[in-house]
C-alpha cells in the first residue's frame, strides 16, 4: 500500500500531466486546422486516454505481451482522437505524433534555457 505522501505525490504529477497533455493536443489540433478544436476537447481526450490506460495497465497482471498492449494502447489513443475530433485515422496519428513533437521542442528548449540560466553551456557535437 502506498503511504499518503506517495499517494499525493502520484495525483499532482497525474494532474500535471493531464495539464500539460491537454495543452499540447490542444495546439497541434490548431496547428492541424481541426475543425473541432478546443481546450476542453483536447481535455477530454487526454483524460479517457489516462482512464483507458490506466484499464491498460490494471489488465498488463495478466502476462499477456507488453508488445500486444503498447499496440492497443497506442491504436486506442488514435481511436479517441479520431472520434473527439471527427477525424480520419491518418490526421489522428498526426495530431498524436504533433503533439509529442511539440512537447520535445519545448523540453529541449528548457534545458538549453534552464541551463544558461545557471550557467551550464551545452556543446552539441553533431554539429
Amino acid at each position: 500500500m502506498l503511504h499518503n505522501n506517495s499517494s499525493i505525490v502520484i495525483l499532482v504529477s497525474l494532474l500535471i500531466y493531464i495539464v500539460i497533455a491537454s495543452f499540447l493536443l490542444h495546439l497541434a489540433t490548431k496547428m492541424l486546422k481541426f475543425q473541432r478544436k478546443g481546450l476542453g476537447l483536447a481535455f477530454l481526450t487526454i483524460i479517457t486516454t489516462v482512464i483507458l490506460v490506466t484499464i491498460k495497465i490494471l489488465l498488463s497482471y495478466f502476462h499477456i505481451s507488453v508488445i500486444i498492449y503498447e499496440i492497443v494502447g497506442l491504436i486506442v489513443a488514435w481511436y479517441i482522437i479520431k472520434k473527439i475530433y471527427g477525424v480520419g485515422w491518418l490526421l489522428a496519428i498526426v495530431a498524436w505524433l504533433l503533439s509529442i513533437l511539440i512537447a520535445y521542442i519545448v523540453a529541449f528548449i528548457l534545458i538549453l534555457l534552464i541551463g544558461a540560466f545557471i550557467g551550464i553551456t551545452f556543446a552539441f557535437y553533431f554539429w
